[in-house]
């Protein structure tokens, strides 16, 4: 074998002679680096920031929070006596009754109050660390970071909070971080003041049956169950032994780690997928270098084997190259994403609310590295195969074939269209050589289309299946299926095409669990399933997946669903995930919740088909008996959530659209440059012939224009069919299902125009070399 010394000059040379295709190797993999190692620094160091709050403040594997009134002593007593209980921790907390006021205007956007303790970790002035140590005084309040970004809440506000016919006040001082009501996914929120505050607050209490009742005491505790314990046979247990499960909040460990990442997990795990495609793509494009610099130097390394150089040296030089690209992108990812992590997390922490390490993980990095390097490695393995092939005696020839010819299709050229059908004939003529550009065009769209569907159709209406129309239907009696129906008609006398969107909750038993039933009056807001179908008859139910899981049932199980005294066999016709309840839930039709007595849709809206007769409508609707008809309102609290979250999808949607740009760009060099190689005779004799090189540049922005456009309408048709499915998946994974994406024409003609456009208009920069091409070299030839 050929000492390595030798391949390493021919892999010098080789890089110098193709310098296009080395550092545009380079540059994807800079790009992929640089935008995986932030996403895997900020989800790794989110989780572990998670993980090291929960375990100072000492978290339970469960918590419950529990009305003082309802906490009995038998309860308490269970608790103590439990042999799966290793530990309980108690604290208290004020729940507030009605609205406080945020500088003058009436707010929901504080639930709690707890009192001020020396472990509190409260934000410094620009929330960027916490306080080594920090004291809280009598009149101030610390605030969740959550609510940080609310509208008006700054270090200073002054908050008002009604007392019987006084009101306390207190001054905004900053803000801490709550490792239990933390994530953004709860709506429950809580205040920190300090102790005397609170001892004089807790003072004023009320009891639960009290009227004009301003705080209700809560206990809260930290359950540490025994080793191997289960959060079921936990809840087996408090089942058979007392009500504490129906009577309390219960957030189990597991609940608060999905609600703090989930979407944290979802950027995650969408663009560490987008950039697997895209290495694809990387590779593709090393294998279309090897393949022209194989038939381009065929001469060459055929009289490199004529001199001893055996297959696998050969092959040896093309994996140096490449490997060293891959190396050396890698290398420049990574010392360039240390500032973009710090970038990513801060971008995630107004998400997961939680002070996270802005440092790179570099092990998990190094290894992702690797393992490109391996990859690359063994593709360039592969895609020089053909080196076996090549013989010295052809390569006298020039390596030509014994029957060569350049296209079967002869597509003729028209003198009133000459740059458009020459360069249809040269795109025809060297087919083979432009698939694995119109691939990668494809990966691109593909995903910039799957990205568009996400940030479309994923927010938080239909996360938590939250819904709404033009008036606010409230009643202090019950609202059932037919009193609505006698609202929509009177609507109607308005706008004829008006209607009712209402769901209604309550508590009942799943064979004995106890979970929450949810019915929604129209078809078209029900849950979607992860498995089998939506209810169509009166005997049959849709299960969460934690009571399914919980229950171990499936499509075509029964189960026996009990409400008060009534009592009703169901078929299990589908399976499906939802935020309410943390899965613990189930659905019916309207007509089956009714057999089981259950007819209340308290939370109902009337939709309009012309918002501009809201006023008309409530007027007619309010003379109804016992009605309160009001122009709906976006909740305060979900209205600062959603512009959070949708900043959030968007940021992460245009910085895959970034990086398709550039990915663009950068295969866009290299295609023509190889193009240039490869045809550099054949623009000599346009330029013989009289083309100008405006024209000729022209025509390269066209066949490559062309080529793209061909791979953005295969990703468009792949998108058709597989954007969901794989949007679904990942949303699965971080349980999510109630995803609805919503598709229109511009969902796919964005994606085609942004990247056939730019790949020609790139083509049509990188062709400048052919102003470099003078019609004397054909001499020489």
């Amino acid at each position: 074998m050929i000492h390595m010394r030798s391949i390493l000059k021919l892999s010098w040379a080789n890089i110098k002679h193709e310098k296009s295709s080395f550092i545009g190797v380079v540059l994807l993999v800079f790009i992929i680096v640089l935008s995986a190692v932030p996403t895997i620094s900020n989800s790794h160091n989110a989780e572990k920031a998670i993980d090291e709050a929960c375990e100072r403040a000492n978290l339970g594997d469960v918590t419950i929070m529990i009305a003082q009134d309802l906490f009995t002593y038998d309860m308490r007593q269970v608790l103590k006596d439990s042999t799966i209980i290793d530990s309980i921790e108690e604290s208290t907390c004020l729940s507030i009754v009605g609205s406080l006021q945020l500088n003058g205007e009436e707010k929901d956007f504080l639930t709690h109050i707890r009192s001020f303790k020396s472990d509190t970790q409260v934000y410094n002035s620009d929330c960027s660390e916490y306080y080594d140590s920090f004291d809280l005084l009598e009149g101030e309040i610390l605030l969740p970071y959550k609510v940080k970004e609310y509208d008006g809440v700054q270090i200073g506000a002054a908050i008002t909070i009604p007392v019987g016919d006084a009101v306390e006040s207190f001054t905004v001082r900053g803000f801490y971080d709550d490792p239990v009501l933390r994530p953004r996914t709860f709506a429950f929120t809580c205040a920190v003041v300090s102790e005397s505050d609170y001892d004089r607050l807790m003072s004023e209490k009320s009891h639960i049956e009290d009227d004009g009742r301003s705080f209700i005491a809560h206990d809260m505790l930290q359950v540490h169950l025994a080793e191997g314990t289960s959060f079921k046979a936990f809840s087996d247990e408090m089942k058979a032994t007392s009500s504490i499960m129906s009577t309390a909040t219960i957030i189990p460990m597991e609940t608060l780690r999905k609600s703090n990442m989930i979407y944290a997990d979802i950027g995650s795990k969408i663009l560490l997928i987008f950039l697997g495609l895209m290495f694809v793509g990387v590779l593709i494009s090393m294998k279309n270098s090897i393949n022209s610099a194989i038939e381009m130097n065929y001469v060459e390394l055929g009289v490199l084997k004529s001199q001893g150089f055996s297959i696998m040296d050969i092959r040896m030089v093309f994996i140096v190259q490449y490997v060293l690209a891959t190396l050396l992108g890698a290398i420049l990812g990574l010392v360039l994403a240390i500032p973009l992590t710090s970038w990513t997390v801060g971008l995630f922490e107004t998400v997961t609310c939680i002070l996270t390490s802005k440092h790179i993980l570099l092990g998990k990095s190094l290894l992702f590295i690797l393992i490109l390097i391996m990859v690359s490695a063994a593709c360039v393995f592969l895609s020089t195969m053909k080196v076996a092939k090549i013989s010295p005696v052809r390569a006298i020839r020039g390596g030509e074939a014994d029957v060569f010819f350049h296209s079967r299709f002869q597509h003729k050229i028209s003198s009133k269209s000459l740059t458009l059908s020459l360069s249809w004939r040269q795109l025809l003529s060297n087919a083979k050589h432009y698939i694995g550009s119109a691939l990668i065009v494809g990966l691109l769209v593909f995903f910039m289309v799957s990205i568009s569907v996400l940030t479309n159709g994923l927010d938080v209406d239909n996360i938590w299946n939250l819904i709404d129309g033009e008036i606010t239907l409230k009643s202090d009696s019950i609202v059932s299926q037919e009193r609505l129906e006698e609202l929509e008609q009177v609507a109607r006398e308005v706008d004829p095409k008006a209607y009712i969107r209402a769901q209604g909750y309550t508590d009942l038993l799943v064979d004995g669990e106890d979970v929450a039933l949810c019915v929604h009056l129209r078809e078209e807001d029900r849950l979607k399933t992860m498995k089998g179908r939506l209810p169509q008859y009166d005997n049959e139910v849709v299960l969460g997946t934690m009571i399914a899981k919980m229950l171990d049932k499936s499509v075509g199980d029964t189960v026996v669903v009990q409400y008060h005294d009534a009592e009703q066999e169901y078929v299990v016709c589908g399976i499906y995930d939802s935020t309410h309840n943390y899965g613990m839930v189930i659905q019916l039709m309207p007509s089956s919740a009714k057999l089981l007595g259950f007819d209340d849709y308290k939370e109902s809206y009337i939709k309009l088909s012309d918002p501009q007769l809201t006023a008309k409508v409530i007027e007619r609707v309010s003379k109804m008996d016992g009605i309160t008809a009001t122009e709906y309102e976006v909740n305060e609290n979900f209205g600062f959530y959603m512009d959070i979250v949708d900043i959030l999808l968007q940021t992460v949607s245009i910085v895959v659209d970034v990086i398709s740009l550039l990915f663009a760009l950068v295969v866009a060099a290299m295609v023509c440059h190889r193009s240039f190689l490869r045809e550099r005779k054949n623009i000599g004799i346009y330029k013989a012939v009289g083309f100008q090189v405006r024209r000729l540049r022209w025509e390269v922005a066209i066949r490559f224009g062309i080529v793209a456009l061909v791979g953005a309408l295969l990703g468009v048709v792949t998108a058709l069919f597989l954007a969901k499915p794989l949007i679904l998946s990942i949303l699965q994974l971080v349980g999510l299902t109630n995803f609805v994406g919503k598709l229109s024409i511009m969902t796919y003609l964005i994606p085609v125009l942004i990247i056939t456009i730019g790949f020609g208009l790139f083509s049509y920069f990188f062709s400048r070399f052919i102003k470099k091409v003078q019609v004397r070299e054909l001499i020489t030839e």
